[in-house]
């Protein structure tokens, strides 16, 4: 009996396997997390009088937007300018720098006493959270294979929506039962878990892990392509080098502007739902801070499920296109009907849909550009993306004015919707 599992063993060299790139994949998913958790708290505290006095910001809806909108264009600017940091120092170094920063960022929100002093804390927030979607891209290209990246990505992006779904009514009850600051204090002090966990737990490829063995690096290197293997070859590149190798890709950026629409939606509602349920449509803070939470449970599902069907069909484009096409008639149904139950579950919905784009596009993008390339690649789309994202808080805090309806804000989100399903038809047909 012992002879004949030695012998198995031996002829089947994969189930001796070790599976530590499933513990990176659950490291970046609780990374992503604490950094979602740290951003959308804006969204409560705008909801939240003391806050909005504190700031001086009462009844000034542009004003609130500003909170988010600082926050994106210092994302952007990070990801653009400091993204390809990945390629050159490796994704390890810049991550632990990266959730330093953004620690420091909440310490200084919880001391804020002004509006200034809290956009400058929004602002170093937004540079440190800025270099993570660029190095997130990179530790799944380099630590998995082609055959199941859609599942990695998947894996990471639930944190996206993992976290929000808890952090929202936590955050609610936190504020309400100790005071604002202590939302940003706690956040300081969490994202010390993740620090630990990458400074101690990964490597920037699977070769330099003590804990990977034999039969795991070749199975990980036997689905990768030659360019992912020789990826430290083109770290030492140039920035405009590793550019010119993807930049002249128009598939590339059809992907940046169905991103930007995408991005535009994300934090319009991250921002403005809690406070369109609340004032909107009349839910108490009980049923918002639920509600609010909602789009991100219903998130946690779609991410799982289109990480197992793109691994399965190997169409990404298609669930880009679902997407934003869900997220168009939820939007636009839910700014149309009276009723305020049905309405706060289309926008739920529509949110919902739209989280099916997060593996896919990743995934699509890692078929797209050369590993070497790959932070610098996504530092670029998701920076000028996030200039779009930027001004879409402070748009639906002008419509709200201009219009006196939150469905003016919804129907501008509709909007972006239909443009980036416009652009990505060519990708999803292809």
């Amino acid at each position: 009996m012992n002879n004949n599992s030695v012998n198995a063993a031996t002829q089947n060299p994969i189930q001796k396997a070790s599976k530590y790139r499933y513990l990176i994949a659950l490291i970046l998913m609780f990374t992503i997390g604490v950094s979602y958790a740290d951003r959308v708290s804006i969204s409560v505290l705008i909801a939240n009088p003391d806050f909005m006095s504190a700031m001086g910001i009462t009844g000034q809806a542009v004003q609130k937007g500003m909170l988010m909108s600082v926050f994106l264009i210092a994302y952007g600017l990070a990801n653009v300018f400091l993204g390809s940091l990945g390629d050159v120092f490796g994704p390890r170094k810049v991550m632990c720098m990266a959730i330093i920063l953004w620690a420091v960022s909440m310490i200084l929100g919880g001391l804020a006493n002004v509006f200034a002093f809290m956009l400058l804390a929004r602002v170093l927030l937004g540079v440190g959270e800025g270099m993570q979607y660029p190095l997130m891209g990179t530790y799944v290209k380099n630590w998995f294979p082609q055959q199941e990246r859609g599942r990695a990505n998947a894996c990471w992006t639930i944190g996206m929506t993992l976290a929000p779904a808890i952090a929202l009514p936590f955050f609610g009850w936190l504020i309400i039962t100790f005071g604002w600051r202590y939302n940003f204090f706690f956040c300081a002090l969490l994202s010390m878990v993740p620090l630990y966990l990458i400074l101690t737990h990964t490597t920037d490829v699977p070769s330099q892990n003590q804990h990977v063995n034999k039969e795991e690096l070749e199975y990980i290197q036997a689905g990768m392509e030659e360019d992912t293997i020789q990826a430290d070859v083109a770290a030492k590149e140039p920035y405009l080098t590793r550019l010119k190798k993807f930049s002249h890709n128009y598939r590339f950026w059809m992907m940046v502007v169905w991103y930007m629409g995408i991005q535009i939606i994300l934090w319009g509602l991250v921002t403005w739902l809690p406070s369109y349920l609340k004032m909107g449509r009349g839910f108490s803070w009980t049923e918002m801070g639920f509600l609010a939470s909602m789009p991100f449970v219903l998130g946690i599902f779609v991410k799982a499920a289109t990480g197992w069907a793109i691994d399965v069909v190997h169409k990404s484009g298609i669930f880009c296109l679902l997407a934003t096409v869900g997220a168009a008639l939820g939007l636009y149904f839910s700014a149309t009907i009276e009723n305020n139950w049905i309405s706060a579950v289309l926008i739920i919905c529509s949110q919902g849909f739209m989280y099916m784009g997060s593996p896919a596009s990743f995934t699509l993008l890692q078929k797209l550009v050369p590993a070497g390339s790959m932070a610098t690649a996504t530092g670029l789309m998701i920076g000028l993306s996030m200039f779009a994202g930027a001004v879409s808080p402070m748009l639906i805090g002008y419509f709200i004015n201009f219009t006196g309806s939150y469905s003016g804000g919804i129907f501008f989100l509709g909007i972006a919707a239909v443009i980036s399903t416009v652009a990505m038809l060519p990708l999803a047909k292809q």
